[in-house]
């Protein structure tokens, strides 16, 4: 099986642009491009910050002030 990964990069100027994309990537809406039986094959690459809440979070703690 081949192994690949996906990288997106998109400037994101609001927070509640943030939060859409995190709850897209999480999952976390309605996401009909994505086979929801796969979603355990899933890598996080922040394993302390895995879903929208904690990431935000996160966020906040890490952003200069």
């Amino acid at each position: 099986m081949a192994t690949y990964g996906i990288l997106r990069v998109e400037k994101l100027k609001k927070l509640t642009n943030l939060k859409g994309s995190l709850m897209h990537a999480f999952r976390e809406q309605d996401t009909p491009n994505a086979d929801p039986a796969r979603k355990g094959q899933n890598i996080l690459l922040t394993p302390d910050a895995n879903n929208v809440e904690s990431t935000m979070a996160k966020y906040e703690q890490l952003k200069p002030k």
